[in-house]
């Protein structure tokens, strides 16, 4: 890890800097608004839920305008993906998810509500990108599969 990487992790209260894997890819001021940082940080490996959690935290600390991009050394699977999604569920609400996560083709995840009430919840509250409401199954394409190294 570069030592600009330790100063912006130090800079958002992030003490356990060795838990990161992180080292920026780009650090520019953007062309529009001067006032805003560009960032492209690259990550080793794929997140897990507590250091995504204390990431995010840190980044509530930021008081300038900023964009962040990230890309990744090793590819994220869908277990990669679904572990996180899981944990960042039961965090939030406390319980397991009671929602079925299925990858039948790489790059897309398959979400299968319980029932018609849970989908209207989250598709009404934009959890997920696709409001196919005429389908149990909606079909989303995995972020994490877009952008790696």
């Amino acid at each position: 890890m570069k030592d600009l990487m330790v100063r912006f992790l130090n800079s958002i209260h992030i003490e356990n800097i060795d838990d990161f894997d992180l080292d920026f890819d780009m650090v520019g001021k953007n062309r529009f608004n001067k006032n805003q940082i560009d960032m492209i940080i690259v990550k080793d490996t794929p997140w897990i839920y507590p250091l995504l959690r204390k990431f995010q935290d840190g980044l509530d600390t930021i008081n300038y305008p900023y964009s962040l991009h990230f890309s990744y050394r090793v590819k994220p699977d869908f277990k990669d993906v679904s572990t996180l999604f899981e944990n960042w569920y039961q965090t939030l609400y406390r319980l397991p998810p009671n929602i079925t996560l299925t990858s039948e083709k790489e790059g897309y995840i398959h979400i299968e509500y319980e029932n018609d009430l849970e989908k209207d919840s989250f598709v009404n509250n934009g959890t997920y990108p696709n409001n196919n409401k005429n389908n149990n199954k909606n079909i989303i394409q995995n972020y994490y599969n877009q952008s790696y190294n």
